[in-house]
């Protein structure tokens, strides 16, 4: 997971969430990092939110073992003005294949997004920006109630609660690069029609929050069939990127 390190000029702290007996873990933690073991298998959202919990001010950025922090771009977000914007809630960011070629969600454009703004503008089957790289101050990030308890789709899930509750932005550097392989969630016979399911529910989370701030709801896009987000590129592309 760490690849090629961690640069020294992006600072911050590590939580390291080892999801149940029997998951895989690493020889090696970065330094400073705190361990938490989950004493049963609770899931993606599970232990994510255990690890918000403990987040300290800032900013957070889930990582999961097929990530890869890509060092020079990861230096170039911090250094970017949104991150000092206090306007700014959350920021989406790149993620790229390991051989460096963009993810279908690629954006190279950046945007700013004001509060509310997202949701109507959610697309499918191509995301706004890729929605498992994106960034969010920790107290945003807890106002949105974490990930949603769903076996997929939590991260837009997430992502559409945050822009409920503060304005974003979408950056253009890539802050993470990833494996894809057999093996993956996206990867799996029952993924789309779990999305689906998944999908649904996060949608009415949103329309229920919208109503509850006093907005209007929102048709979200149906989804196709199947090739849901990233699924059926991801399958096309594990067995030459593996």
């Amino acid at each position: 997971m760490l690849g090629n390190g961690w640069p020294n000029s992006v600072g911050g702290s590590w939580i390291v969430v080892v999801d149940g007996p029997g998951a895989v873990e690493f020889q090696k933690w970065p330094p400073g990092a705190v361990v938490v073991r989950n004493p049963v298998h609770g899931g993606v959202s599970t232990a994510r939110n255990r690890a918000l919990a403990l987040a300290g001010d800032g900013w957070v950025l889930s990582l999961d073992a097929d990530d890869v922090p890509d060092a020079e771009g990861m230096a170039a977000f911090v250094r970017d003005p949104l991150v000092g914007d206090e306007a700014v809630g959350w920021i989406s960011a790149n993620r790229s294949f390991l051989d460096g070629s963009p993810s279908v969600h690629h954006r190279a454009t950046p945007r700013r997004w004001v509060r509310h703004e997202l949701s109507p503008a959610w697309t499918l089957p191509t995301y706004p920006f890729n929605v498992s790289s994106v960034l969010a101050r920790t107290e945003v990030a807890l106002a949105a109630g974490g990930w949603p308890a769903v076996i997929v789709c939590e991260n837009v899930g997430w992502v559409l609660a945050k822009s409920e509750h503060a304005g974003g932005a979408s950056s253009t550097h890539t802050v993470t690069r990833y494996r894809t392989w057999q093996g993956q969630t996206t990867h799996s016979t029952w993924f789309d029609d779990e999305f689906v399911t998944a999908y649904t529910a996060v949608t009415r989370m949103t329309n229920a929050r919208r109503a509850i701030m006093g907005q209007p709801p929102v048709t979200f896009p149906s989804p196709p069939a199947t090739g849901v987000g990233d699924s059926a590129y991801h399958r096309q592309q594990a067995r030459p990127r593996m």
